[in-house]
């Protein structure tokens, strides 16, 4: 009697192994990229915390300049001239203070009148803060930020313009470090210069956006035009006088000299 011949049993490879092998790496990848993302956005999270403190202090160092060095004199007072002097904190945390292009004022008429400012800057890789004559702002990624332009004042009929200028010499050093002390001190009596019947009035500056709000905020002034093709980094800005009134500026000039060495 014939049995049946055993059948022949085929083992067919089983991919289990593969599959929990691929779905492992594919959890251990995962984890890793969720870990990269949550400490990438710690650390930028923790960068912009910085900057922005950086950027308010720096802030903060030049409004006690602007504050100390309209403190020297009285708004449109020639006589008043004292040689006041007083050291302030320029606060550059993780950064620098640099000196930027200077800003030059032309007025012409009868005759040509230049009033010269030399602006401080903070600088840091993520940003800028500037002071000039009066005016604060800063330059991030997300554009410029005008904090902080000069009160426009007025006295009996004359409509004033208030430009207190900072000034220093051109091989002057700032220390290292995260504050940075200077000595402010009056360097000239303040002027008085009637622009009304001024034929051309420029302003020739990197703070375009600063000098412009201030022109704008001014009831008797406007930005006629701007014209960025002056072979550097700064903006010619055309000033016009409108309103029919006596515009005067009120100019004085602060020294700055570095104490840190």
């Amino acid at each position: 009697m014939l049995l049946n011949p055993p059948r022949e049993r085929q083992l067919i490879p089983s991919n289990r192994g593969s599959s929990e092998a691929i779905s492992v790496a594919i959890i251990f990848l995962m984890v890793i990229t969720l870990a990269t993302v949550i400490s990438t956005t710690g650390v930028d999270l923790l960068q912009e915390t910085e900057d922005r403190e950086s950027i308010d202090q720096s802030i903060i160092g030049f409004e006690n300049v602007d504050d100390v060095s309209r403190s020297f004199a009285d708004l449109g007072s020639q006589n008043t001239f004292a040689t006041s002097s007083k050291i302030v904190t320029i606060h550059s945390l993780n950064a620098r203070v640099s000196k930027p292009l200077p800003t030059v004022i032309t007025i012409r008429g009868s005759e040509t009148y230049v009033i010269e400012s030399k602006p401080l800057q903070v600088t840091h890789d993520r940003y800028t803060t500037t002071y000039d004559t009066g005016i604060i702002e800063t330059t991030t990624f997300e554009g410029v930020d005008s904090i902080r332009t000069p009160l426009t004042g007025r006295s009996d009929e004359m409509a004033i313009l208030p430009l207190v200028t900072t000034v220093y010499d051109d091989d002057i050093q700032f220390g290292s470090g995260r504050d940075q002390s200077v000595l402010l001190s009056e360097s000239q009596s303040p002027e008085l210069v009637d622009i009304g019947a001024a034929e051309s009035v420029t302003i020739l500056t990197e703070q375009t956006a600063g000098w412009s709000e201030y022109i704008e905020s001014h009831p008797h002034l406007t930005v006629a035009s701007t014209d960025p093709d002056t072979g550097d980094s700064r903006v010619q800005i055309n000033v016009e006088v409108t309103g029919g009134e006596p515009v005067t500026v009120f100019y004085h000039e602060i020294q700055v000299t570095s104490t840190d060495r």
